[in-house]
C-alpha cells in the first residue's frame, strides 16, 4: 500500500440539501466567498501544475538515464496522459456548475416558508429520471423517494472508494495519490449531483476539495 496520508473521501450526500430552500445570504456575501473560494482555487491548481511538471521531468530524467533518448518521450507521453487527466476533472465541474443549486431547509418555526420548501421539493422529484412514476403526495412518499436516491448515491460512492484502493495500491506515490483522489472525488460529486438534479453550494464544493488538497500538501512535504 502507498505510505501517502489518509485522505478523506468526504462526498457532498444532498440528503438534506436536495429538499429544502436557499439559504439567505446577502448577494455581498455570496459574492466574497465566491471570490475567495475562486482564488483559493486558482493558487492550488498552480501548485497542482508546478509539482505535476517537476514530477514528470524527474521520470523523465529517470528514463534517460535507464536509455538514452527515452526521456522527451516519457515526458511528452505523461504529459499528455494528465492533460487528458485534467480534462476528466475539468469537463465534470462544468457540468456540475450547470446543475441547480442544492436547496436548503427554512428554520421549522416558518410555517409559509415550510410549505413552499414542500412544494418545491415534490416538484424538484417529480422530474428526477429515478423517480418516474413514484407517487409522492404523502411525506411518507417522500421520505421513500430520498431514500431510494440516497440507495443510489451510496452505490456511487463504494464504487468510487474501490477503484481509488486500487488506483492508489497500484500507483504507490503520494503526489499521484492526491491527483487521482482528487480526480475520483470530482467525479463523484457529479455523479451524485447527477442522482440527486442538484449540486452542492461553492462553500460545500471548496471544503471537499480543500480537504484532497490538503492532503496532497502533506503527501509532497
Amino acid at each position: 500500500m502507498p505510505s501517502s496520508p489518509r485522505c478523506s473521501a468526504r462526498t457532498w450526500t444532498p440528503d438534506s440539501a436536495a429538499h429544502a430552500l436557499p439559504l439567505g445570504e446577502s448577494p455581498a456575501m455570496h459574492r466574497t466567498t465566491r471570490r475567495i473560494l475562486m482564488a483559493l482555487l486558482a493558487a492550488f491548481l498552480a501548485y497542482v501544475a508546478v509539482f505535476t511538471v517537476a514530477m514528470v521531468s524527474q521520470l523523465a530524467d529517470a528514463a534517460d538515464r535507464v536509455h538514452a533518448g527515452a526521456g522527451q518521450w516519457t515526458f511528452w507521453s505523461l504529459l499528455a496522459l494528465l492533460a487528458l487527466l485534467a480534462l476528466a476533472v475539468v469537463v465534470p465541474t462544468a457540468l456540475l456548475l450547470r446543475l441547480p443549486a442544492a436547496l436548503q431547509p427554512p428554520a421549522s418555526d416558518d410555517t409559509a416558508a415550510q410549505a413552499a420548501y414542500q412544494t418545491r421539493l415534490r416538484q424538484h422529484l417529480a422530474r428526477n429520471a429515478h423517480l418516474t412514476g413514484q407517487p409522492l403526495q404523502a411525506e411518507n412518499d417522500v421520505a421513500q423517494a430520498l431514500a431510494q436516491l440516497q440507495t443510489l448515491a451510496d452505490a456511487e460512492t463504494r464504487r468510487t472508494a474501490a477503484s481509488v484502493l486500487a488506483s492508489t495500491a497500484l500507483l504507490q506515490n503520494g503526489r499521484l495519490d492526491g491527483l487521482v483522489v482528487l480526480a475520483s472525488q470530482l467525479r463523484l460529486v457529479w455523479r451524485v449531483a447527477r442522482i440527486y438534479g442538484l449540486r452542492p453550494s461553492l462553500r460545500q464544493m471548496g471544503y471537499l476539495y480543500g480537504n484532497v488538497g490538503a492532503c496532497m500538501l502533506l503527501a509532497n512535504s
